[in-house]
């Protein structure tokens, strides 16, 4: 047994191939292609890109599909994990809002709006349409800020 690596992934806690002929197998180049993964990343990454990319053009359909599901499993993950926002909340505050921005009052919905928080608690305000919230996180939460701009905006009405 000494001539056999130790794997307790393996059925007898023993690699499945002897030491000698695992070393054979490196040596014959076999593991070529993750040693090039491991030192060129971005050849990979353009190459695995113009798999997907030939892929979506032969089934756009399928792609669509793929796309639907990712988004539906990522949603309620990346919520929770950054909000601590539960997905049914997520969608009663939608509802509550009537499917509209509360700034602007564009249509919103569940894949084109963004969750208003204050940077400090990380408490939830609200969702908001992308330009709105961009906008009120270049005031970096600060109203008095806010209050200026709108009084500037009063100022230079055309």
């Amino acid at each position: 047994l000494s001539d056999f690596h130790r794997n307790r992934s393996c059925k007898y806690d023993f690699a499945e191939c002897c030491k000698h002929c695992k070393k054979q197998y490196y040596d014959n180049g076999n593991l070529v292609q993750k040693v090039r993964r491991k030192n060129y990343p971005e050849i990979v990454r353009a190459e695995d890109n113009k798999r997907k990319r030939r892929f979506r053009e032969a089934n756009p359909e399928l792609a669509k599909e793929r796309d639907r599901k990712r988004f539906r499993t990522a949603l309620p993950t990346r919520l929770w994990r950054l909000y601590k926002l539960a997905y049914s909340d997520f969608l009663n505050m939608l509802f509550d809002q009537d499917f509209k921005c509360p700034i602007c009052g564009c249509d919103i919905d569940e894949r084109s709006c963004h969750v208003d928080h204050c940077h400090n608690s990380m408490m939830v305000r609200g969702l908001l349409c992308k330009l709105c919230n961009v906008g009120l996180g270049s005031f970096k939460d600060n109203i008095e800020s806010c209050k200026r701009a709108a009084v500037y905006l009063e100022k230079h009405k055309l």
